[in-house]
């Protein structure tokens, strides 16, 4: 593994968010209150790597917890729920950018998003950045920063 990949490991605080919820959430079909995401968005990433398996869990706003575990080498999508919808996961080390990227297909609401997690030279903070597309073309895209939580377990080799 390399060592911009072990950068990923730990928990994450997000720090700022682009204020593109709003139109991410109507994208998406989400049901809860848009008002409350914007005025005091809280969630928190937990990344763990084993084996060169990659877990992911994000936590948004203590309602809704979301945990993936897939390996980057896989070939085919691994079939999974996000929020009670049906998805199709497939991950990928970007060397070139040094991010591990997501990619999920929302078969039943005929959505595709790119989630690519870029940590800073420093291993101080993540760039979160999500697109999300429609059937239709319509496409939204977010920016999150995550620092690195006080407490966080980095990547140790024993």
């Amino acid at each position: 593994m390399e060592e911009w990949q072990k950068q990923l490991v730990g928990k994450w605080i997000l720090v700022t968010h682009d204020g593109q919820y709003d139109a991410w959430m109507k994208l998406k079909g989400v049901s809860w209150a848009n008002r409350k995401v914007a005025a005091g968005l809280s969630a928190v990433k937990d990344v763990e790597i084993a084996e060169g398996v990659v877990t992911h869990t994000y936590t948004l706003l203590k309602m809704i917890k979301v945990k993936q575990t897939l390996d980057p080498a896989a070939t085919e999508p691994v079939e999974g729920s996000e929020n009670g919808d049906r998805v199709l996961l497939l991950a990928r080390w970007d060397a070139d950018t040094c991010s591990l990227v997501f990619h999920k297909t929302f078969p039943d609401r005929q959505l595709v998003e790119t989630m690519t997690n870029a940590v800073s030279e420093d291993g101080a903070t993540m760039t979160v950045t999500l697109t999300t597309t429609s059937k239709g073309g319509q496409s939204v895209t977010t920016v999150d920063t995550f620092s690195r939580a006080r407490d966080s377990k980095r990547w140790s080799s024993g």
